[in-house]
This record gives C-alpha cells, structure tokens and sequence, in this order.
C-alpha cells in the first residue's frame, strides 16, 4: 500500500476515537435519558464532577510513584492536557451559538475527554502503581473503584 494510503487510512481511524463517541450528540450519549434539557445538563455536569474527581484520585495516585523528573514531566503533560480538553470542550460548546444545547455539550465534553484521560493514565502509568503504590503508602485503587 503506498505511503499516503496508510497516512489516510491511519488518519481515519483516528478520527473515529472513541472520545467522539460519548460526546453530546453521540446516539449513546450519556443522561439522553434524563428529561427536560435542565435535567440533562444537571445529569451531565455531576458526571463531569465525578470524572474529574476520579482524574484526580488517578493522577494523585501515579504521583506517588513517580521520582521527581518524571513526576515533573507528568505534571507539564497534565497541564498540557488540561488546557487542551478546556480548549477543546469550549470550541465544541461554541458550535451551539448560545443555544440551550450548549449548556448541556460543554460538561458532556468535558466528562467525555476526562474519561479518556484517566483510561490513558492508567494504561501508562498504573503498572507502577500496582507495583510501587504499596511501598509509597498509597491505597491502591483499581478500575471503577470510585464511586459516583
């Protein structure tokens, strides 16, 4: 397969991330179910709480472990990404125009990437975690351990 091919095809897939499926008018969107759009807003910024709550028990955790250049670069990409997901969640928002829907895309968004963000620290960085979080003093969380 020529070279731009691949490019195209690795383009595509990636454009199809899973983070654009949980996104505010994704069939499978969370809080669909919730009622009225106040309702759904309401639905959606406590599950962004939660998400950035659980970020955080995540994040804090991998801190533990880490010595500190790494804990430093760590901290440099959370800021990064921190910025990206605002950035990101506020052009999305911006696509409604002041519309009602709005109010109920930027947490979506916001709840979306966050989930992705603690799925993508856990694949890098959990495995030490479990190896090392015992010996810091660290409770240990797994995968769903934080309660909603």
């Amino acid at each position: 397969m020529a070279g731009w091919k691949m490019c195209l095809l690795i383009a595509a897939f990636s454009l199809a991330s899973p983070a654009l499926a949980q996104h505010y008018n994704a069939a499978n969107a969370l809080c669909k179910q919730a009622g009225s759009g106040v309702d759904q807003v309401n639905c959606l910024t406590m599950a962004a709480q939660r998400a950035d709550k659980e970020l955080d028990i995540v994040y804090d955790q991998i801190l533990t472990v880490l010595e500190r250049s790494r804990k430093t670069q760590l901290q440099k990409a959370q800021q990064a990404w921190l910025h990206y997901r605002d950035k990101t969640c506020d052009a999305e928002h911006d696509l409604f125009e002041g519309g009602t829907a709005g109010l109920a895309a930027l947490p979506a968004c916001r709840e979306a990437l966050t989930r992705h963000r603690i799925s993508d620290l856990r694949d890098g960085y959990w495995w030490l975690v479990e190896k090392f979080g015992a010996r810091q003093g660290a409770p240990l969380q797994t995968h769903g351990d934080v309660s909603p």
